[in-house]
């Protein structure tokens, strides 16, 4: 069940910075940026497990920043949902953006949260660079020569509350 993200307008939280570590999830944002830009999931023997959209998207971030004088790394997880890191994953990540002022998550609130946790007192400013605007349905499909393609998509609404039938009056989300 992928979340939908959409981008945020960080310009503002990002003034000061001078270094900053994009740390992205590597399920949501690229599900919902595969289905935005109409691009394979992943393409398996190009970049195993790496999502062509979300590398386009991450280089795009890093070329706005640097044009803007900041200096910019990635911080690829070797796990694949931010949000269920192990505490080895958060302490990697805590030693690979010590050098840095900003981290920006691209990922929800949980993936998030796992990241200020993961950095705790550092002092570097955590940014959340995308939100959740619903759950995304999808058909998946397999392509040869490796591709994975998501189809038949549709993104749920989380903001609506509807009464299911069945359920004694209780309200579901």
């Amino acid at each position: 069940m992928p979340l939908y993200l959409e981008d945020v307008d960080i310009n503002t939280e990002l003034e000061g910075a001078g270094s900053v570590l994009i740390v992205p999830c590597r399920m949501c944002p690229a599900t919902s940026l595969s289905l935005r830009k109409n691009m394979p999931f992943f393409k398996f023997f190009k970049s195993l497990f790496r999502s062509p959209a979300l590398d386009e998207y991450i280089e795009n971030l890093r070329t706005g920043l640097r044009e803007r004088g900041i200096d910019t790394g990635v911080y690829f997880s070797r796990q694949f949902l931010t949000c269920a890191w192990t505490s080895r994953e958060r302490n990697r990540l805590r030693k690979q953006a010590e050098p840095y002022d900003t981290v920006i998550v691209l990922g929800c609130n949980s993936a998030t949260e796992s990241v200020r946790d993961a950095l705790g007192s550092s002092g570097a400013k955590v940014i959340q660079g995308m939100q959740v605007s619903g759950i995304v349905n999808v058909k998946v499909r397999f392509h040869l020569p490796g591709t994975l393609l998501l189809e038949d998509h549709k993104i749920i609404s989380m903001s609506h509350h509807k009464k299911q039938e069945g359920m004694s009056g209780r309200v579901e989300g």
